[in-house]
């Protein structure tokens, strides 16, 4: 049975001060295109949604500003062999992002800075 989706996708504080760090030097301007460089990446990867981390809770942002053309969820539904319509997509689209900014923290980020080339060089 499809479970009824939520309408905004929530973020983990822990996920918010990766966003923050790599905002602050302007790789990035706006958050909401690091949690979608993020989700992308876990999706190319083939990651594993992972459970939200951190205190309380972080950013939320509405599914329709994140996912405005549905190409995020076209990607969950085509690529994501975890995912299923029992799985409320803004959880799964959620934990995504966290598997992404946790890969990104470890691997990709310096100084606030996402090396690109090694993102690029991992995904060939």
């Amino acid at each position: 049975m499809k479970k009824k989706d939520g309408i905004t996708v929530s973020f983990s504080t822990n996920a918010e001060e990766i966003v923050e760090e790599i905002c602050s030097t302007r790789d990035f301007v706006m958050a909401q295109d690091v949690y979608r460089f993020s989700i992308s990446l876990a999706i190319a990867k083939n990651l594993k949604p992972e459970a939200l981390k951190g205190d309380g809770r972080g950013e939320t942002y509405s599914m329709g500003s994140l996912d405005k053309d549905s190409e995020i969820r076209t990607l969950v539904k085509t690529f994501c062999t975890s995912y299923s319509d029992d799985i409320k997509m803004t959880k799964f689209i959620s934990e995504l992002a966290e598997a992404g900014l946790n890969l990104i923290n470890k691997k990709y980020l310096k100084s606030g800075k996402i090396s690109f080339s090694k993102v690029h060089e991992d995904l060939k």
